[in-house]
């Protein structure tokens, strides 16, 4: 059959039989020997046809080239057998994506100007870079493949974003790079994460009102910040590269909280919310200005300062970040947001941590204090079914199936983002009583939300702690705020 094709269209037929078996039929030895000549054969004909022909090239040969870019990454990953181990598979790997790089090259030697019309040339490179992504997309055992020319493919991929024009496609094309990010682990080479971010930057400014684009961006920080906040033996680059990240990546989660002038803006609170979170947790994770000025986004405070005390752009009213919630995801995001400002600043050493502490805690605490007491009736088809406060209908499975698909106990159910919540609150005042208790801290008192989330948790334990404890349909939660008492009450200067 490889040998009766005569003709481009023939020829990608076969290509495309042997694409479609090789999963199939990768352990026959026959099979894998098929698919390489194939493509040994077809990037010949590509080359010849490219290299010499004039104008504007047959659609049927650009059809011909996707069609090889398709068969070659899957002669790569399906034509290796277990039998040759996986340093073969790492070859075959490395050696399509030496070709790969030559498709989404438009300088590459392959192709010129004069030979090759712009609109082909794009087609061929979105071609390898769809090609790329299947390979990204599948479970090898290692990105070692990727080491040798990560540079390059790296550049390749930010030239072809830059010079796309779509909106979808620039979506797309940043998928890729959040896969490379994954795969080839490249917090590791600082330099490159560095070009990255400034791709990241000029795209963010491109077209501000696509909230699909951005979104995209921020999610594929967040890849970047987590294994940085995470990475513990980092030389010197790294560690110069996550501090320059402070005040940029606060002003994108700003930006994305805060989102009024852009297109669907709703759509940037979960990936802000998603990067807010990334940007304080990790083992490496450090405290600066810039997370004491996000502590004033998330209470709804004005007067925010970046670290070199310039101003953000802000509304007169900012609304605390609480009444923004509306999902279980978002709540559990928020609630590890506020854990992660209070780590870094206790991490931070004593006098940032008191503070902290000074600061924060009742503007924090209050908004808490306020979800609990106001009360809003959520109805059905204008019929009127439950009185819940923000935090109650937060914390119960309401705000993630549906008002109508949960029975009247439902939200006496045992909730996570209640736990977390109380958690929260119970590191805080434990925090809070070792400062007051301490003999060299000017005595603090309770603020007065404190004092009201204390006495909720005592009128709540009694109230939901039958003298059977079994019967408690919440126990854990019973348990925490019991918990918070006995820590009160342990505190002497509060008595």
């Amino acid at each position: 059959m490889q040998q009766q094709a005569t003709s481009c269209d023939q020829y990608e037929t076969v290509m495309r039989l042997v694409q479609l078996c090789l999963p199939y039929v990768s352990l026959d030895p026959r099979w894998c020997s098929l698919g390489d000549s194939l493509v040994t054969t077809g990037l010949q004909i590509v080359d010849s046809h490219l290299t010499i022909s004039e104008g504007i090239p047959d659609p049927d040969m650009i059809v011909f080239c996707t069609r090889v870019q398709c068969l070659l990454v899957r002669c790569a990953v399906y034509g290796t057998s277990d039998s040759l181990g996986s340093s073969s598979l790492e070859r075959r790997c490395t050696a399509a994506i030496v070709q790969l790089i030559r498709f989404l090259d438009c300088c590459s030697d392959m192709t010129s100007p004069s030979s090759v019309s712009v609109p082909s040339i794009l087609c061929l490179r979105l071609s390898a870079a769809n090609a790329l992504s299947w390979m990204l997309a599948q479970p090898l055992p290692s990105g070692e493949y990727l080491t040798t020319h990560l540079s390059t493919l790296f550049n390749s991929l930010v030239e072809l974003i830059q010079d796309v024009s779509e909106c979808e496609t620039r979506i797309f094309l940043l998928g890729i790079l959040c896969k490379l990010i994954e795969v080839a682990e490249m917090f590791g080479c600082p330099q490159l994460a560095s070009q990255l971010l400034n791709l990241f930057d000029r795209l963010w400014h491109l077209d501000p009102q696509s909230a699909a684009l951005r979104s995209r961006i921020l999610d594929a920080i967040c890849l970047l910040l987590v294994p940085l906040n995470w990475c513990a033996d980092a030389d010197a680059q790294t560690i110069a590269l996550r501090t320059s990240l402070q005040s940029p990546i606060a002003g994108l989660i700003m930006s994305a909280i805060r989102a009024s002038d852009t297109s669907g803006a709703d759509a940037l609170f979960d990936p802000g919310l998603r990067l807010w979170a990334s940007f304080l947790t990790g083992d490496e994770a450090c405290w600066s200005p810039v997370v004491d000025s996000l502590m004033a986004v998330l209470v709804g405070q004005p007067g925010l300062l970046d670290s070199s005390g310039d101003q953000f752009t802000q509304p007169d009213r900012v609304e605390p970040l609480l009444n923004r919630l509306e999902t279980g995801e978002q709540t559990e995001l928020f609630l590890k947001i506020v854990r992660g400002s209070l780590i870094l600043a206790c991490r931070a050493g004593r006098e940032q941590a008191i503070t902290f502490l000074r600061r924060w805690t009742e503007p924090f605490w209050s908004t808490v204090w306020q979800a609990y007491t106001t009360s809003t009736q959520f109805s059905i088809d204008g019929h009127t079914r439950r009185t819940q406060n923000k935090l109650d209908f937060l914390y119960s499975s309401t705000a993630a199936v549906g008002f109508a698909d949960v029975d009247e106990g439902a939200s006496d159910a045992e909730s996570a983002c209640r736990i977390k919540q109380l958690c929260l609150l119970a590191d805080w005042l434990s925090i809070f009583l070792d400062v007051a208790e301490d003999s060299l801290t000017p005595v603090i008192r309770l603020t007065p939300s404190l004092v009201g989330l204390l006495l909720a948790a005592a009128q709540q334990s009694l109230k939901r702690a039958p003298v059977e404890a079994h019967n408690d349909v919440c126990p854990l939660a019973t348990q925490m705020r019991l918990g918070l008492l006995a820590r009160l009450a342990v505190s002497k200067r509060h008595w």
